[in-house]
């Protein structure tokens, strides 16, 4: 036992950089899985944590110019029983981007104000003002603002800015339309403190209503039941004058609901692709990894060792991977890609603190698909290996007699290549699985950089509450899919190299400098990698055009002309890296080993 212990860690060491390479691959698709994936539901369980405790409205109702007593109204809601709270107070919006709200700053018991920095007005000339967004002008503690309200009756007052306070309405960082116009926006919000001004009347009534408490507060039940009271609280007043506005209608509401939607959208499309490039890249190294170790599997055959001791090697090496892999991507997207996300989103919301809501099931079913199929994959390669007689697997495949090519039959253009460039196409037609499982390999890395992109130029064109956290999500796609496209091409070309020694031995044998073996294998594998490039663009275009239909964000007529030939420069620019990478394992080939004989 302790003997084939040794065993396995010693095919794991003989193969490492495979074993990193896939490692890093599950990592990079569960990682993405899980740490997009979490979003939604920790971005939901954040602002319903902060509504909640700041006590958001349920139902804003509003009067207007043919109401007659609001705080008559105020009272009768007070008596309904599915009424917890309510609260008076003024709204008012002026031409010049201002808008007023004079409420009992002490005795708020509804969408309470979270007091940032500085005290509460103790005066009739001292004010709160609103915390300042992309929008909203920066005030200081100590500030004096002149004020001109003539329907308050304020006239060039001097104001004493002795606050700053975070509105739960207000959480939209972008553009808030005015209420007396909907192309004016808001540049300042201020805040008086009823109980100090003289003013006997109210324009608005915040209600907080009675919602059973398994409701979450950006779903369709909620809104539901949201609506059953508010049609009972309108057969109850009898009032036609009245405005009465749900949480949805509310703009900040508004954008964190449709921020939470897309994200839902996205954090399952894009992982979705992701894995499914991921799963043809581990079931391509897989079986490439058991065809190399045929001489090792028919020794141990001979020397009597049973077929699943054999095979086990290859599950431990699939296992490992697996669950160090899962593992990494779980703890890096669990703590660093979604903490990157949600605090992405502080540019177009005033973000809440992050609740550390757990919900890891999306990381672990992807960890469980990739995991099956790396073992799927072991099973039919390792089985297809043992069945065959020990003598045979004990001598090296004999390689693929070259056989004519249609490019052969164009005597003009066959005739006028060089020798190399001729070997160069022989061989691409030698091996067309391997070929084709590169190509679609390299095929689905760059479908996914070009979706990346085009997600990305559509944020720089469209202009919505979601732009902003959308143009996070591309560029962290962006940067997997290149990552995963390193990794790929540093794969498939290292793997060719070692499935090609004994022939690259022989080149060295025969004459051939550094230069030119270099160029032998880099040739192929620049041209099947510029096929899969080729082929990723239009695949990548409608992956894209069904994302955008998906989410329901965005075009692809709004991609970038040049995006498309960036795609095609990154790609190059990674089989280049990966070419300078592996270029010393080439140069460390002994010529000696063409020359032994293994039968």
């Amino acid at each position: 036992m302790k003997t084939y212990i040794k065993l396995l860690f010693r095919t794991l060491k003989s193969n490492v950089a495979r074993f990193l390479i896939l490692m890093s691959i599950i990592a990079i698709g569960v990682g993405l899985s899980t740490g997009i994936g979490i979003l939604p539901n920790q971005l939901e369980n954040s602002f319903q944590t902060f509504f909640n405790k700041q006590k958001y409205p349920s139902l804003i109702i509003k009067g207007t110019e043919s109401t007659e007593n609001l705080g008559q109204i105020l009272n009768q809601l007070k008596a309904l029983p599915f009424v917890l709270e309510v609260d008076g107070l003024i709204e008012f919006d002026q031409e010049d981007g201002t808008r007023t709200y004079i409420l009992d700053l002490n005795e708020q018991t509804v969408n309470h104000l979270t007091l940032v920095e500085g005290e509460l007005p103790k005066e009739a000339n001292q004010i709160l003002v609103e915390k300042k967004t992309n929008k909203l002008v920066e005030y200081q503690i100590g500030e004096t603002i002149l004020y001109h309200n003539p329907s308050l009756g304020m006239f060039n007052q001097s104001l004493e800015v002795v606050g700053i306070v975070q509105n739960p309405l207000l959480v939209y960082r972008h553009d808030i339309p005015s209420n007396i116009d909907q192309n004016l926006t808001l540049e300042r919000v201020i805040y008086f403190d009823q109980a100090l001004m003289n003013i006997p009347f109210i324009t608005d009534i915040h209600v907080l209503l009675k919602v059973p408490t398994n409701l979450d507060l950006f779903t369709a039940k909620y809104r539901q039941a949201i609506d059953y009271q508010i049609t009972d609280i309108q057969r109850e007043l009898q009032d036609e004058s009245l405005i009465y506005l749900a949480p949805n209608e509310a703009l900040g509401y508004a954008v964190v609901q449709t921020n939470i939607l897309k994200m839902k959208s996205l954090s399952f499309i894009f992982p979705a692709f992701f894995t499914l490039v991921i799963m043809i890249v581990v079931i391509t190294s897989i079986r490439r990894l058991i065809e190399e170790e045929r001489l090792q599997t028919g020794a141990l055959l001979s020397l009597g060792m049973g077929k699943g001791k054999i095979n086990f090697r290859y599950y431990f090496i699939g296992l490992f991977a697996s669950i160090i892999g899962s593992i990494l991507g779980i703890v890096l997207g669990y703590n660093t890609l979604a903490r990157l996300i949600y605090a992405g989103f502080d540019s177009t919301l005033v973000m809440p603190q992050r609740t550390h809501y757990i919900h890891l099931e999306f990381g672990l079913m992807v960890s469980f698909f990739l995991f099956m199929v790396t073992m799927l994959a072991i099973l039919i390669a390792s089985v297809k290996q043992t069945r065959e007689k020990p003598a045979a697997l004990l001598r090296h495949k004999a390689p693929k007699t070259g056989s004519k090519i249609i490019l052969e039959k164009i005597k003009p253009l066959w005739n006028k290549l060089k020798f190399t460039q001729k070997s160069t196409l022989r061989n691409l037609f030698r091996y067309p699985l391997h070929d084709l499982m590169t190509i679609t390999s390299v095929m689905g890395a760059t479908a996914l950089i070009f979706a990346g992109l085009g997600l990305y130029d559509n944020t720089q064109t469209i202009d919505q509450g979601v732009a902003q956290f959308i143009e996070i999500i591309a560029v962290l796609i962006i940067l997997a899919a290149a990552g995963l496209s390193i990794l790929v091409t540093y794969n498939l070309t290292n793997m060719n190299i070692d499935e090609r020694k004994r022939e690259l031995a022989t080149l060295k044998v025969l004459g051939y400098h550094k230069l030119e073996v270099r160029r032998y294998v880099y040739r192929e594998v620049f041209m099947i990698a510029s096929i899969g490039t080729l082929l990723g663009l239009p695949v990548g275009y409608y992956i894209i055009g069904f994302i955008f239909e998906y989410i329901e964000y965005g075009h692809v007529d709004n991609i970038h002309w040049y995006s498309w030939f960036l795609v095609v420069a990154i790609s190059l620019i990674f089989i280049g890296i990966t070419n300078l990478l592996l270029l010393k394992k080439i140069d460390r080939i002994d010529m000696n080993t063409s020359l032994k004989i293994m039968d």
